[in-house]
């Protein structure tokens, strides 16, 4: 075999030892824990437990969170999974509504800091009116 040859088997070689590896690379952990298409929100810093999962593939819908238990709750850390933006809601003693804050969409954060509480969520243009 002459080193040309040589050469050759040796570059197909490495070249297929490196495209094995990159195709059995194990993908990187969810952020927080949350899932593709999902929308979670975490009552304590870190992605710490009381979590909540909005399991939702709709980019235009409002979820009362009062409806599951979850009445004046305060959102620490958040991962927004969706391809929509998310807005958290209170609502007042008087009943209307007041935004709270975005959670864009593709974003997190592991520490909000001290939020206000909310009573909805909303994704995309939706806004609460029950």
């Amino acid at each position: 075999m002459s080193w040309k040859t040589k050469a050759g088997t040796a570059v197909s070689v490495a070249t297929l030892a490196i495209g094995g590896a990159i195709a059995t690379a194990s993908p990187a952990a969810a952020v927080g824990g949350c899932a593709a298409s999902t929308l979670c929100m975490f009552e304590y810093a870190n992605f710490g437990t009381g979590g909540i999962v909005v399991n939702t593939k709709s980019t235009n819908k409002c979820i009362n969170l009062d409806e599951f238990g979850y009445s004046q709750w305060t959102v620490h850390s958040y991962v927004n999974n969706l391809p929509a933006t998310a807005m958290l809601w209170n609502q007042t003693t008087s009943g209307s509504w007041v935004k709270q804050r975005t959670l864009p969409a593709g974003g997190f954060s592991s520490d909000t800091g001290e939020w206000q509480t909310t009573n909805a969520v909303c994704i995309g243009n939706h806004t609460p009116n029950w």
